[in-house]
């Protein structure tokens, strides 16, 4: 048992006495500051990307070179924590972690209906997890994607030039974003029957090999031209070979999507965030054979969302929840959460 699942079984427990005492607010808070901590405290060469951020932030090195030019945001970041702070490996962990779980906090507090749930659900996510601990610049896009769809729901004032800028922000900190932010209008304006989407769920679970072959070359050509994306680019190809391997990735999430969207069948209007689980799982499903890590990258924004208002939010005998940890085993401890790299260690040793 590694420290990742000490963390679920916390959370589980806390989710429990959520439920004995619903109106206790202060069992939510608790669990958010232990997960805060648990982050915010990891050592710095937790994940392979933060010790080549931790190299630019100190000015040892020059980490991804012109990929971090294009996408200027993380620089004017560790620019203004210099000036603030100390300039120790342990200030930029932490001030980082905080900035992009902000949004994710406060995405919870307004919509999700079972707020550890949501906790939980994130971490049962082994893709939505790692985005947290290794791909910290894209954690950040999308925490300001997250606070411009918070402005757009809530309508703030000037929430038009609020969700203008973020976007940009997110444009400016992370190029997977160029690809998100049309997937989350799609998302938005999806009108499908409940029945038709988890057909297509079904369907896209045997075309994965077929349609992966064909887009290969066309995500490339589509994503050239950046730095960074020719360099995400050449993981394609390297995907699940057997069709073992392909079922056992993509076949939990599907039948966590097909579920969701059966058990609210009788109202035929499926919500933002079920959308959201919907897409994610049909990417996942059509582009996973690529590269399954890759790909990882575009679904989790949607698969956060599910998180947040669609996967802990289910009233049914079987729990959601129980799927959750179902696909977690399954998944979790056959990839990078086994890896050496991944291995948790605290900053101070």
């Amino acid at each position: 048992m590694c420290i990742y699942d000490v963390w679920a079984i916390i959370l589980f427990i806390a989710r429990y006495f959520q439920k004995l005492h619903p109106n206790n607010k202060r069992l939510f808070w608790i669990a958010v500051g232990f997960l805060l901590f648990l982050m915010a405290f990891r050592s710095d060469d937790v994940g392979p990307d933060m010790c080549v951020y931790i190299i630019s932030y100190l000015g040892t090195g020059w980490g991804y070179g012109d990929v971090m030019e294009q996408q200027p945001v993380i620089f004017a970041w560790m620019n203004l924590l210099k000036v603030l702070f100390p300039k120790t490996p342990f200030v930029f962990v932490f001030f980082t972690t905080i900035l992009y779980m902000i949004p994710v906090i406060w995405a919870i507090k307004l919509y999700s209906k079972d707020k550890i749930g949501s906790l939980l659900s994130m971490m049962l996510l082994p893709g939505l997890w790692l985005l947290y601990i290794v791909t910290i610049r894209q954690a950040m896009a999308q925490g300001f994607i997250l606070i411009a769809l918070i402005a757009y729901f809530e309508k703030f004032s000037n929430w038009k030039y609020v969700c203008v800028g973020f976007l940009s922000l997110a444009l400016l900190c992370h190029s997977t974003s160029l690809l998100i932010i049309p997937l989350l209008f799609c998302t938005y304006f999806l009108s499908l029957r409940r029945k038709t989407m988890i057909i297509m769920v079904i369907i896209s679970l045997f075309l994965t090999n077929a349609f992966s072959t064909y887009a290969g070359g066309l995500f490339a050509s589509l994503l050239g031209g950046f730095s960074e994306m020719e360099r995400l680019t050449s993981y394609i190809g390297s995907g699940y070979d057997s069709a073992i391997d392909r079922f056992r990735v993509y076949l939990p999430m599907s039948i966590l999507c097909c579920y969701v969207l059966w058990l609210n069948r009788k109202n035929e209007q499926c919500t933002f965030f079920e959308k959201s689980l919907f897409v994610g799982v049909i990417i996942y499903n059509l582009l996973g054979g690529l590269d399954g890590h890759l790909i990882d990258r575009f679904c989790n924004f949607f698969y956060l969302l599910a998180a947040i208002g669609a996967l802990p939010s289910q009233k049914t005998k079987y729990p959601i929840i129980s799927l959750l940890f179902i696909s977690y085993i399954i998944r979790a401890h056959n990839g990078y959460m086994n890896s050496d790299f991944m291995t948790y260690k605290w900053i101070w040793e």
